[in-house]
């Protein structure tokens, strides 16, 4: 069977806690809202206001990683990122400024392991590149 990969950015719909109070808005089911000020997230279930949902695990870890140019080999690289296991949730996303480097390098974040992250790329960024890498409960 052949696989198929897909570059993307996801993200969030985020906003400040009071924010996120004051709209108070419905999210549809599965959908996730980050809370820029305290980096909680909540999950919708389609029916409940934004006031009435529970906090995801009420813990996320973010780690900012630099992926070095000259730690490429054979287009892989493997970094140190505290508190990653091989089962927890992570989302990893270049920091703003970095954005245009990484997608244009196919960078893909491909495996976990306790303390690490391997990360693939299509061609060799010739820059340093920022990632930001939130770890969910």
């Amino acid at each position: 069977m052949a696989t198929t990969v897909v570059k993307s950015t996801i993200k969030f719909k985020r906003g400040s806690e009071s924010e996120w109070a004051t709209l108070n808005p419905i999210l549809e089911e599965g959908e996730p809202g980050y809370t820029t000020d305290s980096k909680k997230v909540k999950i919708g279930d389609g029916t409940s206001h934004w006031n009435n949902l529970d906090y995801l695990n009420n813990t996320i870890k973010q780690s900012l990683v630099t992926l070095e140019a000259s730690n490429w080999s054979n287009n892989e690289m493997t970094v140190t990122v505290q508190g990653v296991t091989s089962i927890n949730d992570i989302i990893v996303s270049p920091s703003p400024s970095f954005q245009e480097a990484y997608t244009s390098a196919g960078i893909l974040c491909v495996a976990q392991s306790t303390n690490s992250l391997t990360f693939t790329c299509e061609d060799t960024p010739s820059v340093d590149i920022n990632v930001n890498v939130l770890i969910l409960g």
